[in-house]
């Protein structure tokens, strides 16, 4: 039986729409700042059921719908600020939420996640792991899940034990749906960073990187014994990155740490000899591997401007090529499956959709809606996405993701004001896809454009690598050659042109406004890094000095030590003198990936210029403002800042 459901969903959805000066429905800006209708959809181990969270009139709701009971609200998710749920078995739904929390005797505040088991029998909720023994007690990661015991149904989770920090240790736990309760499984150091188990509960792998020795190491017990199979000392960062396991339990699959090869892939069976393995092909970038709840490898996501997919079985893989047929012209992404893999549900946009569930079936090849994940966008309201490419001055080929403002044509995509929106990462891509930022923009009538400057995944090594040390060199030069490209073929008006940027993209709006400040008129920085030695204080403060995450930025960036003056060169908090653009400035107080003084000490340094700034810190918000009042509130402020400055044409 089909799994139709929409019009349910649908009905509950009442958002009204403006209609632009060219007669196009304009949504509302709810329909784009508040995250997703629905969001996180997740399928039963039979196929039987679908979960998601549904966000109604300001609240988030997890509803389930099956066959025999239909469309159903559960729970209110709002208060446990849920922003992920995973169907564990066919009675329980696992829910990751999230809080702000601090611990006495411990300083400072931290973003404790936790696992919430739901039962949907009961109605009850049991936070997993809340009465385990030995618990640490000033941890943020109790929300992980490496695995599922098939016979008694219970989670396998990390998480750290000990009392104090003197003698804090890592361990897994068997963790009881219906109850909670945790039990130690095995132990390890504090420097493991990954566990493998099989659907039994031997441990397969467990993967260590002692900073303080400089030692990566992998330990089994397969055989009945903890032994350790691999170990290399003096590296600063691991060497390798265990994917996963093989599907017939005979060992690993690691991906080599080096990155001469994007395809670099090794089997290690569990006496430690490894040997290469070739996954997929060799001209595609890999972008993901495909794993079920055990992370057992069953397949290949690719990179690029748009996903594609390879499975090992040649039946579901026959199948999923037919159906990617029937869906050719749309991004496809793989959302989840049963655990036969006789059901697959995707993720698709293209064909005038801002994003549409669809479920395939394996076993008949038949393609069957789901529901919308953005209702209150229609099909007419969404922006074309298309990709382009062009050459940076050095002759280095870029590609970009072109938003164009919707209800345009070919013969009216002249002088349109613009705005330039490099990605986060910087090691990420766009593709061509739903962004919900560039297609509000689009439904106001701007053009967005989405550079993937060297140093962006998806498109090989060598143009990865072609990204190390260039922040604010080569990779902001593609960036504003972009921008020269569109108004050298007369999409672009060069006197309406904002830069807006997030996390690196930040950095790169604010480097846009310090070292090419003829290009914009207008830089929006969220969250962004200003400052590139004080992003290296802040990475050993919170991490440790010996800690490999420096190794990473070393590579990325350069030594702070050895590349000072360079780092100083091209941190945009040392040039706010070179700024005439207006400066806005987003962070969330609590962000941890890049602290929020990054962007007050970047305002008072341009204060200090007498330039115009302004700074909004977002109380209870993190790096990704999750919350749904917070985002909308925030492209309301952006929206109205860019739109003062660009939105009415030059004479």
């Amino acid at each position: 039986m089909r799994l139709v459901f929409v019009l349910a969903v649908m009905a509950l959805v009442g958002l009204c729409r403006q209609v632009s000066a060219e007669g196009v429905a304009q949504p509302p800006i709810e329909a784009y700042g508040e995250r997703a209708v629905v969001r996180s959809m997740s399928m039963s181990p039979s196929g039987d059921q679908l979960a998601f969270i549904l966000r109604l009139e300001g609240r988030d709701i997890l509803m389930t719908h099956s066959v025999e009971e239909g469309l159903k609200p559960r729970i209110d998710l709002t208060d446990l600020q849920g922003n992920w749920i995973w169907f564990a078995t066919e009675d329980h739904i696992v829910i990751r939420g999230y809080r702000r929390m601090n611990v006495w005797g411990y300083r400072g505040e931290f973003d404790f996640t936790a696992a919430i088991s739901y039962n949907l029998e009961t109605g009850k909720t049991k936070q997993l792991l809340r009465k385990a023994e030995e618990l640490y007690p000033a941890q943020s990661g109790l929300g992980r899940i490496v695995g599922r015991l098939d016979e008694t149904n219970e989670m396998l989770m990390p998480a750290y034990i000990g009392r104090t920090d003197r003698d804090i240790a890592k361990a897994v736990f068997r963790a009881d749906l219906r109850t909670g309760r945790g039990h130690t499984v095995v132990t390890g150091p504090e420097h493991t960073i990954g566990w493998f188990f099989s659907p039994d509960g031997m441990l397969l792998g467990r993967e260590n990187m002692d900073d303080d020795e400089s030692t990566y190491a992998i330990h089994t017990m397969v055989g009945d014994k903890r032994r350790k199979i691999f170990e290399q000392k003096g590296v600063d960062r691991p060497p390798f990155e265990i994917l996963g396991v093989k599907s017939d339990y005979s060992g690993l699959v690691l991906s080599v740490k080096d990155y001469d090869s994007e395809h670099a892939f090794l089997e290690m069976d569990f006496d430690g000899h490894m040997q290469p393995v070739s996954l997929g092909d060799s001209i595609r970038s890999i972008a993901d591997v495909i794993r079920d709840n055990n992370q057992i490898i069953h397949g290949i996501e690719y990179a690029g401007l748009q996903p594609s997919y390879q499975f090992f079985d040649p039946d579901i893989d026959a199948r999923f090529q037919a159906a990617m047929a029937q869906l050719k012209g749309t991004t496809v992404h793989l959302v989840d499956f049963n655990d036969d893999w006789s059901k697959i549900l995707l993720h698709i946009f293209g064909a005038g959709t801002a994003g549409q569930y669809v479920l395939l079936n394996t076993e008949t090849g038949s393609l069957s809606a789901v529901t919308q994940a953005r209702p209150g966008i229609p099909p007419e309201a969404v922006g074309d996405v298309s990709s382009i490419e062009y050459e940076a001055r050095d002759g280095q080929k870029i590609s970009a993701i072109v938003t164009w403002p919707v209800g345009n044509t070919m013969q009216t995509r002249h002088q349109l004001p613009t705005i330039v929106m490099p990605h986060g990462g910087p090691r990420s891509h766009d593709q061509v896809d739903f962004y919900w930022m560039a297609q509000f923009f689009a439904s106001r009538g701007y053009l967005v454009v989405q550079p993937n400057f060297r140093g962006s995944t998806g498109f090989g090594a060598e143009f990865m690598l072609a990204g190390n040390g260039e922040w604010g060199g080569k990779m902001q030069d593609d960036v504003s050659d972009g921008l020269d490209a569109l108004v050298q073929a007369g999409y672009t008006d060069p006197r309406r042109t904002c830069i807006v940027g997030w996390s690196y993209g930040g950095y790169a709006a604010l480097a846009g406004g310090a070292f090419t400040p003829d290009l914009y008129q207008c830089v929006v920085a969220i969250a962004p890094v200003s400052d590139l030695r004080q992003l290296f204080t802040d990475e050993a403060r919170e991490h440790g000095r010996n800690h490999y995450i420096l190794s990473y930025w070393r590579e990325m960036i350069g030594d702070p030590k050895a590349d000072k003056a360079r780092m100083e060169a091209t941190s945009p908090i040392n040039f706010a003198n070179q700024f005439t653009a207006p400066v806005l400035l987003i962070h969330g107080k609590d962000d941890d990936v890049v602290d929020y003084r990054h962007s007050t000490r970047m305002e008072k340094a341009l204060k200090r210029a007498e330039k115009d700034v302004r700074v909004e810190i977002v109380k209870d918000e993190g790096h990704s403002m999750l919350d749904s009042q917070n985002r909308l509130s925030m492209l309301q402020t952006i929206f109205d800042f860019v739109d003062d400055e660009i939105g009415t044409p030059t004479d």
